[in-house]
């Protein structure tokens, strides 16, 4: 998560919101399945 961001929730209403938190999964977790659709492109 980005400096500052405590709660997922936090992300809603940020127009970037979406993105930011699938780039924090990947980074956790790695690659995106294949087939995963756009969550996956936006990160």
């Amino acid at each position: 998560m980005p400096d500052g961001v405590k709660d997922v929730a936090e992300l809603a209403p940020r127009p970037d919101g979406q993105r930011v938190f699938a780039r924090a999964l990947l980074r956790e977790v790695g690659e995106p399945p294949r087939g995963a659709g756009g969550l996956a492109a936006a990160a």
